[in-house]
């Protein structure tokens, strides 16, 4: 097992202050599985002038380890839906990290 150096607050930590904007882990999911799979729709537009930019969290995944405590972290939580997601996520950021040293 790998040994945990980091957590996941530390890791979110680089979005502290970032933003006002509250939303529930529901509202995540759902709005980062629908930008995902390119199906991101607002039907309630912000009213506020604040714009939000793109998050995808497997770029910031560069290494094995920082995988291993991001499912760890997502392990935790015993929740089988943040589970299945975080895999998904550690998956793109092993692909990504391929491409990137493949060249």
């Amino acid at each position: 097992m790998t040994k945990r150096t980091s957590s996941i607050d530390s890791f979110l930590g680089i979005l502290k202050g970032k933003t006002t904007t509250v939303a529930t882990i529901e509202e995540m999911n759902q709005a980062a599985s629908a930008g995902w799979a390119s199906e991101a729709e607002y039907e309630d537009q912000p009213t506020s002038p604040e714009r939000f930019t793109p998050y995808d969290p497997a770029n910031s995944l560069t290494t094995e380890e920082d995988i291993a405590v991001f499912l760890a972290d997502a392990t935790e939580t015993g929740n089988t839906q943040y589970i299945a997601l975080a895999r998904k996520i550690a998956a793109r950021a092993r692909f990504k990290n391929k491409q990137r040293d493949r060249y």
